[in-house]
């Protein structure tokens, strides 16, 4: 953590983190040369929300609304960099304007939402994924049979899938197929997965193809 405020250059080696996302720390920093990446983690997966180089701010928005840290910044290239404290920067904001610190708090607020609906579409998209891969599977008759509770899919056949086809990590398919369990699309048994009804996974071949599969005849 900064020190001072009037005198404190950091440096940073490629691959070392500036911030983690999660951290309670505030400072800022101005990037006086060097490239940082800035990425939110998802589960396993790494979303990338910017690039900052030389004469970039990074890490302020903590600073401003307090929170935690809504994403990671880590050097790319060596990186140094100007870094503020967050107790000073929040005691110079003491003399600013009013309606300047009622702005700021409210594109703080603002860039958190988003930061919220990144989290919220990532998770979606990757639920709505599985489910419109179930939909294409529950069509084949070889894979997904008959049983007294309706088709059946073998559980570690459509966690292979999942991660083959979707790129998923094995703690991810856990993680979505308990989602879609939870939504009552399926139930997850020792060595199988019951579809009790197909037409439920329509919705999710819809959301991800913008069409829905037709029954085959038989």
């Amino acid at each position: 953590m900064c020190e001072s405020i009037t005198s404190n250059v950091v440096r940073f080696s490629p691959g070392e983190y500036l911030f983690k996302q999660g951290d309670a720390t505030k400072d800022i920093y101005i990037l006086n040369s060097g490239e940082v990446r800035i990425y939110k983690s998802e589960g396993s997966s790494k979303i990338e929300l910017a690039k900052a180089a030389a004469g970039m701010i990074v890490g302020e928005i903590a600073s401003i609304d307090g929170g935690v840290r809504s994403a990671s910044g880590v050097a790319v290239t060596p990186v140094e960099a100007y870094c503020i404290n967050g107790q000073d920067f929040v005691s110079l904001t003491n003399n600013i304007p009013e309606w300047l610190k009622k702005i700021a708090a409210i594109l703080a607020k603002r860039l958190r939402e988003i930061d919220e609906k990144i989290s919220s579409i990532a998770e979606i998209d990757k639920c709505a994924q599985a489910g419109a891969l179930l939909s294409l599977i529950s069509y084949n008759c070889d894979i997904c049979k008959p049983c007294g509770q309706g088709f059946e899919i073998s559980l570690k056949f459509l966690e292979n899938e999942m991660m083959d086809i979707l790129n998923l990590q094995y703690s991810e398919t856990y993680e979505i197929l308990q989602q879609l369990r939870a939504k009552k699309v399926l139930k997850i048994e020792r060595t199988r997965v019951i579809i009790n009804d197909k037409e439920m996974l329509k919705g999710f071949a819809e959301k991800v193809f913008g069409t829905s599969f037709p029954t085959p005849v038989t």
